[in-house]
């Protein structure tokens, strides 16, 4: 019997889902008493107990005993859990299960692209919704659907998670590198990258001499190189 409850936690401050897909007398033993998902940066209590870090110490500032036992609780004689435990729990085989958030919207967008491709013209798009199975719609929603996928479904380790979501996962959202102000999930954010003015390998035309140069190097182009700026700045 495996385990199919979601788990949740959380990847540079983003709340994240996974699917533990390991035998459940396997997974109940490593699940934290407060949150009851699978145990993050584990800590061991002077009574034998296990939680997450974050979660024993929140449990320490409330209480002043053991959740499951009862015994005294304090937080500076805790300690982290050994390599073994921590090793077993990063090689516990899950499943990835990042949701888009936007999936409805991005649907329909998908599928206005593609109808557009092929004939053209996208007055009356809403209009060629039908019941029939043949319908122009839902031909055109269902190879939408083929490429975007409402849900990640990567088989993983649980100690691999972290790289997996912020170099692979398409579904997990990410901020720009460069600007920080900018968020959208993988293939968003790499076509943002190609137009980032903070991005040090984006150019741009001067606005003034129309040579190409470096975005972040603009100003200085300006102060120094830019013929038409130097001009303007003699009359």
């Amino acid at each position: 019997m495996s385990c199919r409850n979601i788990n949740n936690r959380k990847v540079n401050g983003i709340s994240v889902n996974f699917e533990c897909i390991e035998k459940e007398s396997l997974t109940e033993i490593f699940r934290c008493p407060v949150c009851m998902d699978i145990l993050n940066d584990p800590m061991k209590t002077p009574c034998d107990h296990y939680y997450c870090k974050s979660c024993l110490f929140l449990l320490s500032k409330s209480a002043d005993c053991c959740g499951l036992c009862r015994n005294p609780l304090d937080f500076s004689k805790c300690v982290p859990a050994s390599n073994i435990i921590r090793e077993t729990i990063n090689k516990m085989d899950i499943r990835c299960h990042q949701q888009l958030k936007d999936f409805n919207e991005r649907i329909c967008t998908k599928v206005k692209e593609l109808f557009t491709k092929d004939n053209n013209d996208i007055k009356d798009f809403c209009g060629i919704w039908t019941d029939e199975e043949d319908s122009p719609y839902n031909k055109y929603f269902n190879l939408a659907k083929e490429e975007i996928e409402s849900t990640c479904s990567k088989v993983l380790k649980l100690g691999e998670i972290n790289h997996h979501l912020l170099e692979e996962c398409e579904h997990f959202e990410l901020c720009c590198r460069y600007c920080n102000d900018y968020k959208g999930f993988r293939s968003d954010i790499l076509e943002h990258y190609k137009v980032c003015l903070k991005n040090p390998e984006v150019k741009i035309d001067c606005p003034q001499c129309t040579e190409s140069v470096f975005a972040v190097k603009l100003e200085e182009h300006k102060a120094k190189d830019c013929p038409e700026e130097f001009l303007l700045e003699q009359q």
